[in-house]
């Protein structure tokens, strides 16, 4: 926006091509530029939280399969009623809920 705004002070003589496609290609070149920057800081500061983020998550993971073996090793092996078909299904849900909202925390645990 800074870069449009400064650009857009500088417009240049509506009459002269020369003046108007030099005009666009630095406007065109410090966008770039500040399009270049912008990623550059996102990959850095991706890169120095990145391992701690991945075990975080490495742990929801884990813990959220434990306890989805454990919900079906008590309903495993038998027939089940249609409460407790509602019942297996309401506590798979909050697994599920819980595991995404601790990858969540672990994203942003990670972020500076």
């Amino acid at each position: 926006m800074r870069i449009q705004r400064e650009f857009g002070q500088k417009l240049p003589n509506p009459d002269s091509t020369e003046q108007k496609q030099s005009w666009a290609k630095s406007l065109q070149s410090a966008m770039a530029l500040a399009a270049k920057n912008a990623e550059a800081c996102v990959a850095q500061a991706n890169k120095a939280t990145q391992p701690q983020r991945m075990a975080a998550q490495q742990g929801c993971a884990e813990q959220s399969h434990r306890a989805a073996e454990e919900l079906a090793r008590r309903y495993r092996g038998r027939t089940l009623t249609t409460a407790e078909q509602a019942a297996y299904r309401d506590e798979e849900t909050q697994l599920l809920d819980a595991r995404q909202a601790c990858m969540v925390r672990a994203l942003q645990a990670g972020k500076p």
